[in-house]
């Protein structure tokens, strides 16, 4: 990141963008013999390149660090990572979590994971392969810059299409996607920082899980040539890693959270008790009853987004009865007698 120009009073001259050390340093004794302390001290701090205060991650996981439902993914939608949903038609996907190599991304050592999407393009106007992450109110950057970095690669030289769109909920305004743009990647992993105008959102009608959708295109049909600056159709490679998105037009450095931070902010749209081996996730003592339908509560580590669907699996055939952002209560059914039941594994789903 290089930092602006700032030309220094008495010398019309001195550039600080063409500067060297010693002209610098001349400069400012120069000026520390006609300026007070506090005009030094000015000076010094203007002619000094900081580097822009990171304003934080709009995007929940950008890491990659989070893969609850697995590793690898043929399917559409929701399925491997967390936040992702993994999207195609007419041409198939294969999606698989990898592990980086410390000198992939030395610009951020806490990464562990990327993403690696294999596209096995087939052709058709009307077939794709996307990955796309809702970003929680469409309200939010609205009328703003903002600036989304990543780290990517391909296995050949390619391009790929990124589009922000604003999407107003069940019942809202129809979606708005934001002009694409197109980057060309190369075999090794590479940082790129682009600016997105977002819209305003000034007269439409915005509902219930409204959001703002990144849209990362791999594999276009012709039908989405107006969405995706003409991608094209392609098979190929593509990995994954270390995304931001942030208000303003000056990308900073990629935000390293605290695992527990990035776990915490994943819970609020997914949590899961998965299976541990056992069939022993969760115990239930059940006692003797002249009913048949017992209830225990599960309650969820973070207040989820809004209340979420629920799936549970157990001894007894748990469901879910109540649902809510800070828990749900399942009925187990068909039981009188003093017994232990188990739920084997219990999925809460609040995901745009």
């Amino acid at each position: 990141m290089s930092g602006g120009g700032s030309r220094f009073s008495g010398d019309d001259n001195f550039d600080t963008k063409q500067a060297t050390q010693a002209e610098m340093e001349a400069g400012i004794e120069t000026a520390s013999r006609a300026m007070s302390p506090i005009g030094v001290k000015q000076a010094i701090e203007a002619l000094t390149v900081h580097p822009a205060t990171p304003k934080g991650n709009a995007i929940v996981d950008g890491r990659f660090d989070h893969w609850f439902e697995g590793t690898s993914q043929t399917s559409n939608g929701y399925g491997s990572d967390t936040m992702w949903h993994n999207y195609h038609a007419g041409s198939t996907k294969v999606h698989t979590r990898q592990t980086l190599l410390p000198t992939d991304i030395p610009d951020v050592p806490s990464a562990e994971f990327f993403s690696r999407t294999v596209v096995t393009s087939v052709a058709g106007a009307g077939n794709q392969v996307l990955k796309s992450c809702n970003i929680e109110n469409v309200r939010r950057y609205a009328g703003k810059v903002v600036t989304l970095s990543l780290y990517i690669r391909s296995d050949t030289v390619k391009d790929i299409a990124i589009e922000l769109a604003q999407v107003f909920g069940s019942g809202g305004s129809e979606f708005v996607a934001t002009p694409s743009q197109k980057i060309t990647l190369s075999t090794s992993f590479q940082r790129f920082d682009i600016q997105i105008s977002v819209p305003s959102v000034a007269g439409k009608t915005i509902a219930t899980g409204s959001s703002l959708q990144l849209n990362l295109w791999l594999d276009a049909g012709s039908s989405f040539n107006s969405r995706t600056d003409s991608l094209g159709q392609q098979s190929g490679t593509f990995d994954i890693a270390c995304i931001q998105l942030e208000e303003g037009s000056v990308a900073t450095d990629f935000v390293e959270e605290d695992t527990g931070v990035s776990l915490a902010r994943v819970q609020r749209h997914y949590y899961s008790l998965l299976d541990d081996g056992t069939s022993n996730t969760m115990p239930i003592n059940l006692i003797t009853s002249s009913s048949s339908n017992r209830y225990v509560w599960v309650a969820h580590p973070v207040t989820m987004r809004g209340s979420p669907s629920v799936v549970a699996t157990g001894t007894h055939n748990p469901f879910a009865v109540r649902n809510r952002p800070n828990g749900s209560r399942l009925q187990i059914s068909g039981v009188s007698v003093t017994t232990t039941s188990y739920v084997h594994t219990y999925k809460a789903d609040a995901r745009l």
